[in-house]
């Protein structure tokens, strides 16, 4: 949670260097990310590359979002995946509903979409899937697990943008 009494970032200080403190999305703010090395390793040997430490926010939905956004990305690199495989498949959508967020921190949003009969998204005039806010009365926090598990994609909120309307194009990362 990155408060007073969250003991990552001595952990990580204790074992190796932290690279990345906090990061500006939401939801999952508190993250961090650094190195570590064997102890004796001074880092001259190539063959033995340092260990990568992934710091996750205490918040469900806060570790998945930074998950898909960082360690996903990270695994597949190292399992031999080129640039343009290692992020999930980004589509045109449309808001059904408006959204906020905080200022300056790029957000994911839990959407829905509408499937047609064989199960494909239905799609507008414009080829852009229509997508709706997923966890109903629940809300969107970053502890309700229900929109995400509702979730078909995530909708990104650019930083510039502190809301949008009903009808505002988004990218759309398909789950």
């Amino acid at each position: 949670s990155v408060g007073p009494y969250d003991v990552v970032r001595s952990a990580f200080e204790a074992f190796g260097t932290i690279e990345l403190w906090r990061v500006a999305v939401q939801p999952g703010k508190p993250f961090a990310f650094g190195t570590a090395r064997a102890p004796g390793d001074d880092g001259s040997d190539p063959s033995r590359p340092p260990t990568l430490l992934f710091g996750l926010p205490g918040n469900p939905v806060s570790t998945f979002v930074t998950f898909e956004l960082f360690v996903r990305p990270a695994i597949r690199r190292l399992g031999g995946h080129r640039d343009d495989d290692l992020f999930r498949p980004v589509d045109r959508g449309v808001l059904l509903d408006p959204v906020t967020k905080s200022h300056g921190r790029r957000g994911f949003v839990r959407v829905r979409v509408e499937r047609d009969p064989a199960g494909s998204p239905v799609r507008d005039g414009q080829g852009r899937v229509p997508v709706a806010l997923a966890g109903g009365a629940g809300g969107q926090g970053s502890h309700v697990l229900s929109a995400l598990a509702t979730a078909d994609a995530l909708a990104v909120i650019p930083e510039a943008d502190d809301e949008l309307p009903a009808g505002a194009a988004v990218d759309v990362w398909w789950l």
